[in-house]
């Protein structure tokens, strides 16, 4: 009786996109038939929302290696993130630290600013 009633399950439907796909097996002309699909379409006025949306997530700015900037390099650097680029060697350098580490730290949250 178990094997009758996992045959009688052997229908499944799948609803990918407003698509329903059917499987089912002819029961009594072929044991060895292959499942026949057919696709049906949905009903499209069913209050379903839409799937949602993949978040897209900005690239991270890669690290930095300081050490062997020199004042020139650190303020191009500032520059190109439109940071200010006055002050001490020192200086541009926590400051463009500090603002990667803030962008970076944007780059994982699910609004970024």
């Amino acid at each position: 009786s178990n094997t009758t009633t996992t045959s009688a399950r052997r229908s499944s439907r799948v609803s990918p996109r407003n698509k329903t796909m059917t499987t089912s097996r002819a029961s009594s002309k072929s044991p060895s038939s292959s499942p026949s699909l057919s696709y049906q379409k949905e009903d499209s006025n069913k209050d379903t929302p839409p799937p949602p949306q993949p978040m897209i997530r900005r690239p991270k700015k890669r690290t930095t290696y300081y050490t062997k900037l020199k004042l020139n390099d650190l303020k191009k650097l500032c520059q190109q993130e439109r940071l200010p680029t006055h002050g001490t060697e020192a200086a541009l350098r926590t400051r463009h630290e500090e603002w990667v580490l803030c962008y970076n730290a944007e780059c994982d949250s699910m609004n970024p600013k």
